[in-house]
């Protein structure tokens, strides 16, 4: 059988802790989970305290309530166009016509 991972790879892999991120040296969530697992950690009793820190967490990772939020904001937009309502235009159409813009997209030199 052909492994994709040599065994080291593998044991650097498990060992990974969390906290480290791909672009910076500490995770985008990592701040939100610490303050979950302190609240954890203090409250071990009554868990129910934390709900907060855990919802915050989740949401960080994975961006639930943004993303029903934007398409809600999204939906009511197509309805006002269907219905003939005006609409604001958004930041790539301001920027495609000239109206807005983007940083560094004027570099005449």
């Amino acid at each position: 059988a052909r492994f994709l991972f040599s065994v080291e790879s593998r044991q650097a892999a498990c060992a990974m802790a969390s906290g480290f991120g791909t672009k910076n040296a500490i995770g985008r969530c990592y701040p939100i989970y610490q303050e979950f697992s302190d609240c954890l950690a203090q409250n071990a009793a009554d868990k129910s305290q934390c709900l907060e820190f855990r919802e915050d967490y989740f949401e960080c990772l994975h961006h639930n309530k943004e993303m029903t939020r934007i398409n809600a904001v999204l939906a009511e937009r197509e309805h006002k166009m269907k219905v003939g309502e005006t609409v604001p235009t958004t930041i790539a159409q301001d920027a495609a016509c000239g109206a807005f813009k983007l940083p560094f997209t004027n570099l005449k030199k």
